[in-house]
């Protein structure tokens, strides 16, 4: 159906852009704007694969709290049509128990190499 979401986005982030922009004269909203504007590009190239990159995300990291000794919380139910919103609660929850982890093994001095690589995977995925 057209006009996809992303297509949406895009308009909504030109109009911005090619209508409102030349208008706005106070140089903190204009770049308040223009982030506005990055962000909504953003979302439309990406909100394809959001909830896919969420779920590898989440799987790749309950396998590293696992392998840590922490028991993480199971994903949601029905892979692959899981809901944006549980995913990202899900996603979350993990997120948290990773802090705690980071947070506990910096305290005793331990590193872990293992909680590193994921950390830097994780930022490849999203950025």
């Amino acid at each position: 159906m057209r006009p996809t979401i992303g297509e949406q986005l895009d308009g909504v982030a030109r109009i911005l852009r090619e209508v409102v922009a030349p208008h706005v004269t106070d140089d903190n909203a204009r770049e308040q704007l223009a982030h506005s504007v990055n962000v909504l590009l953003g979302v439309a190239t990406g909100w394809t694969t959001y909830a896919r990159r969420v779920e590898e995300d989440g799987l790749d990291l309950a396998a590293v709290l696992r392998a840590a000794g922490v028991a993480p919380e199971d994903a949601p139910d029905d892979p692959g049509s899981r809901e944006v919103t549980a995913l990202d609660e899900w996603h979350e929850s993990l997120r948290s128990r990773l802090e705690v982890v980071l947070r506990e093994r910096a305290e005793q001095g331990l590193t872990s190499p293992d909680l590193r690589a994921y950390l830097l995977r994780h930022t490849t995925r999203f950025g």
